[in-house]
């Protein structure tokens, strides 16, 4: 179900109130394919080539940096070091362990999903029992709905009630900003992700391929021909843009900044993800009350004893 009113869709997932900013990942189509059906970048045939939720785990298991943190974080010793610790493992843990789907089932979903406690809760009995503090609570609005009014002026009524409160986390333009606990930086080109990612896949399975040839070989450019008098060079040089936007891509995957096509310092990579965090508060804060329970499958105890960082996914338990 998709929600109007956000940077992009908000999507309702497998009939769960857990919503996604960008479109999540489907195993056999369904409401994400049938909605998107006909959409220039969607493969009926592999739907979750469509998210960004995906190629962000492909990008990542295909990090030789993160391969090095995962290594480190083998021993207790590594998983306390600054190396992991600054990382992106402490949420997205050891990727290359399993597939995609064990690892989106398993934790993926909870690292991109919005805040569930954003969701609206209806006060009766049951819900007065559970959710009592809503009364009170400054981030909630409480309100009586005729059951048997017309929903558009419902919906319209709501709305102008919205309005009418300040801000919040919420851009110029007044759409609600991502308050996941991770965020893709800017809008992702799941096809340019495809394309950098296939050059990059492609040197790394046929090394003994000349470098000239990988970007005509994968079919990225048409602008050229072998028989061009300069192709070789051209050709190299597209490579070469390509390779290293995925290889920058990957590095940066691994600090928990994805896509971004330059590799980015330490310091900038803590920017970015400081305010990142800063709109995660109330994602944070409801995994540390552990206010909702995990209605996929239970999560990996990856850290083995070692102390967890407080606010990590690894503290969401069912």
């Amino acid at each position: 179900m998709r929600q109007r009113g956000w940077e992009a869709d908000l999507i309702r997932y497998a009939n769960y109130q857990v919503y996604f900013q960008h479109w999540p990942p489907e195993q056999h189509g369904g409401q994400v394919a049938e909605q998107r059906k006909g959409h220039k970048d969607i493969d009926p045939k592999e739907p979750w080539l469509s998210s960004v939720y995906y190629h962000w785990w492909r990008y990542l298991s295909a990090s030789e940096t993160c391969r090095g943190i995962c290594d480190t974080a083998r021993t207790e010793d590594g998983r306390r070091s600054a190396k992991v610790l600054n990382s992106a493992y402490p949420d997205f843990g050891n990727v290359f362990e399993g597939n995609f789907w064990s690892w989106w089932w398993d934790r993926g979903w909870a690292l991109f999903c919005e805040p569930q406690s954003y969701s609206i809760r209806k006060l009766d009995r049951e819900g007065m029992r559970r959710w009592s503090s809503d009364l009170n609570a400054p981030d909630r609005l409480i309100v009586s709905l005729a059951v048997n009014g017309d929903h558009q002026r419902t919906v319209d009524e709501i709305k102008a009630l919205l309005d009418e409160l300040p801000r919040g986390n919420r851009s110029a333009r007044g759409k609600k900003l991502s308050a996941a606990l991770y965020q893709p930086s800017g809008k992702p080109d799941i096809p340019a992700l495809q394309r950098y990612f296939k050059v990059w896949d492609k040197r790394r399975t046929d090394p003994g391929l000349e470098i000239c040839e990988i970007t005509y070989k994968c079919g990225i450019e048409k602008t050229y021909m072998p028989t061009d008098d300069n192709w070789r060079k051209q050709a190299r040089n597209d490579f070469y843009r390509l390779f290293n936007k995925a290889d920058a891509i990957m590095k940066n995957a691994a600090y928990g900044v994805f896509p971004v096509t330059e590799e980015l310092s330490m310091d900038a990579i803590a920017k970015i993800r400081g305010d990142q965090m800063a709109l995660s508060r109330d994602r944070r804060s409801e995994i540390d009350a552990r206010l909702f329970p995990n209605p996929f499958g239970q999560l990996q105890e990856f850290w083995a004893g070692a102390q967890i960082e407080k606010g990590s996914i690894a503290q969401l338990k069912p």
